[in-house]
């Protein structure tokens, strides 16, 4: 859609905010389908003039393997802007985040994990070689 392009009558407009996981939305692309039809879309915010009616929008992060799968279904008003948010997970096991407000990235946690192990070893290597020097 063409931003300041009028709506065709009763067409709504479909909103797309596709929120990839953080410092890797360059190593992924999301996959989106409307009614299972697969349509364009990148992260960040999307619009798609469609006719009003009952959509199932479904979004996943395309990778290696497809992951964090999450659908909604969308009422699209005529005239209107239905807008929807995804998140994506923060792990392949996880499932997307999809609905009417912003969405966090599930599966937060497993990042502070990775980052406490690494702070774990850092501080444990700092201890070896402090007791290494003073002995």
């Amino acid at each position: 859609m063409v931003p300041g392009q009028p709506l065709a009558p009763g067409a709504g407009v479909l909103e797309l905010n596709l929120k990839p996981v953080m410092l890797s939305g360059f190593l992924t692309s999301p996959g989106v389908t409307v009614n299972g039809h697969p349509v364009a879309a990148k992260w960040g915010a999307n619009q798609y003039q469609i006719p009003a009616g009952q959509y199932q929008v479904a979004v996943k992060v395309n990778y290696l393997m497809d992951y964090g799968d999450a659908a909604l279904p969308v009422q699209v008003t005529p005239g209107r802007a239905a807008t929807v948010y995804y998140a994506a997970p923060n792990g392949l096991f996880f499932k997307g985040a999809i609905g009417f407000e912003p969405q966090k990235n599930p599966g937060m946690w497993l990042v502070w994990l990775a980052l406490g192990l690494v702070a774990l070893v850092i501080v444990l290597m700092l201890v070896m070689i402090l007791t290494a020097v003073l002995s």
